[in-house]
């Protein structure tokens, strides 16, 4: 087979249409189509589909039956413009009907290709392949690659040139990293970039790994723009070929360049690395990044949901395992807490609790983590510095609430600290009075904390005391001033009382074992 590379032949064809090739049996579907939609009254959705549909059953008719020529091959695989069509139409409407003409072209003529050897058909693919590697970087060429790189053959792969592969990422990573910069908006391109991802990962790797080398050569240097590189990260993640802990390394190098990366950035990154583990599916992927609710902390929490209830357990750890290597799990944890404080966010409440008891038990994250996290969202977001007083006039609702969401918060930890199978009854009865104590710093009536939390932990102590773990009396002098602090002296009283009962018959008990 010919070798599948541009000539300038091919470049000086695919740079011009001439308006009386629509007069053929190839493009008569296409003058029909745009004949239709100008007379169309309204664009709604179904009119223009059945008009695509009829166009693509047209194009398929005259490629089975060779009714074209190379020429009107290299017109038809143009990209569709506003002003062949009707003014009328929306962007993404052009490219969906533009989406529809170039599928049903490669894939028509790969299928006639492979079940025939007429050389019409054999000119027809290397026409689009030339075609397509000559056109302008946009949209349409990196989705007409997908259509190429889905219907080739391995060896239509190993007969396009290197050259070209590089030239096609470059171009990916640079029109990715404007559109990125110049709409801040990561979400529309993610489906594009895990197509063009799926494209790259059919070259095969001794083949790629040259490709790679030349690319990061291009791209990854000094004077290269973040969000550029940033692509090619993307891109290389989404890649089986590459390794966790290469990824790891390169995304590391990324941040010591520019900084920490934002949520956003984190986050895609995350999902592309899922999906090369196969621990993600794409069509997952586009739902997340489709997903937008009102505050941009509420899309960790989306996501470890649902790989939570694709893989399991085994991919949360992947997750937090990815995110610890690149400097990356204290973005999830504030965003999972802020989903629990945050009003506007409390139908994600118990989905996000779910997550982060999963998180502290099975990925094996320490409870101090979690600690410290809370304390740097009460300092350093909520600016709670004790007492409340701190807190602007103009911010005073928000943070009221967003205090209370946190002190509800604590009420829930407390209690996984009393349930944890993890830990034991000495490690619990610490978290639990880390919960009081942090309560008592962000309560507003002198200080008094939460009788939920004092009540998990005399649950605790007693269950301390049950497991024979005697010589507790300073904790036991701790919580009594807890309990006449927030009850008075009466109630410390007969809490003593009882705990002293508790003691002796325990004790009791023990004697009488054998």
């Amino acid at each position: 087979m010919q070798n599948l590379q541009l000539t300038e032949d091919n470049i000086a064809r695919s740079s011009s249409k001439a308006a009386s090739l629509y007069d053929t049996s190839l493009l008569k579907g296409v003058s029909t189509l745009t004949s239709a939609i100008r007379g169309v009254a309204t664009m709604d959705k179904p009119t223009l589909d059945s008009l695509t549909d009829a166009c693509c059953r047209s194009l398929r008719s005259a490629l089975h039956s060779g009714d074209f020529t190379i020429d009107q091959i290299y017109t038809v695989m143009e990209p569709l413009g506003v002003g062949e069509l009707d003014p009328r139409l929306s962007e993404p409407q052009i490219r969906s009907i533009d989406r529809s003409i170039a599928k049903t072209v490669i894939y028509t003529i790969a299928v006639l290709r492979r079940h025939s050897h007429d050389s019409l058909y054999e000119g027809a693919w290397s026409a689009i392949i030339g075609h397509v590697f000559s056109m302008a970087p946009s949209v349409f060429k990196f989705r007409r690659f997908s259509y190429i790189m889905s219907q080739a053959s391995p060896m239509d792969i190993h007969n396009i040139d290197d050259a070209l592969y590089r030239q096609i990422i470059r171009e990916f990573a640079y029109t990715h990293g404007d559109g990125l910069r110049n709409s801040g908006v990561i979400a529309p391109w993610t489906m594009r970039l895990s197509y063009f991802a799926r494209s790259l990962a059919q070259i095969p790797q001794t083949k790629f790994d040259s490709i790679s080398r030349a690319v990061t050569e291009e791209v990854w240097h000094p004077d290269g723009k973040r969000q550029h590189r940033f692509t090619w990260l993307l891109i290389q993640a989404q890649l089986s070929h590459s390794t966790a802990q290469d990824m790891a390394a390169l995304t590391l190098e990324y941040q010591d360049e520019y900084g920490p990366m934002s949520g956003s950035e984190l986050r895609v990154l995350a999902m592309a690395r899922l999906v090369s583990e196969g621990r993600l599916d794409l069509q997952t992927t586009f739902q997340l990044s489709r997903m937008y609710r009102a505050q941009p902390c509420s899309r960790w929490p989306d996501l470890a949901e649902a790989v939570m209830d694709l893989g399991g357990t085994d991919s949360l750890k992947s997750l937090v395992r990815w995110l610890q290597s690149i400097r990356g799990l204290s973005c999830l944890i504030r965003s999972l807490i802020f989903t629990n404080i945050d009003p506007e966010e409390s139908g994600l409440a118990l989905s996000s609790r779910r997550v982060m008891g999963k998180i502290m038990e099975d990925a094996g994250i320490s409870p101090r983590s979690l600690e410290a996290e809370v304390d740097f969202i009460s300092a350093k977001r909520l600016k709670i510095r004790g007492r409340g007083t701190d807190i602007p006039p103009s911010e005073l609702k928000s943070r009221m609430h967003m205090r209370r969401g946190m002190m509800e918060f604590l009420e829930w930890l407390a209690h996984w600290y009393l349930l944890s199978p993890l830990l034991t009854d000495r490690q619990a009865l610490r978290g639990v009075e880390w919960c009081l104590v942090r309560y008592e710093w962000m309560a507003n009536d002198n200080g008094r904390g939460s009788s939920v939390v004092l009540a998990v932990l005399a649950r605790v102590l007693m269950r301390d005391l049950t497991a024979g773990q005697w010589g507790r009396t300073s904790r036991l002098r701790w919580l009594m001033t807890k309990i006449e602090k927030y009850q008075g002296h009466e109630q410390a009283r007969k809490a003593l009382k009882t705990l002293n009962d508790w003691r002796n018959m325990t004790s009791a008990q023990q004697e009488k074992r054998p």
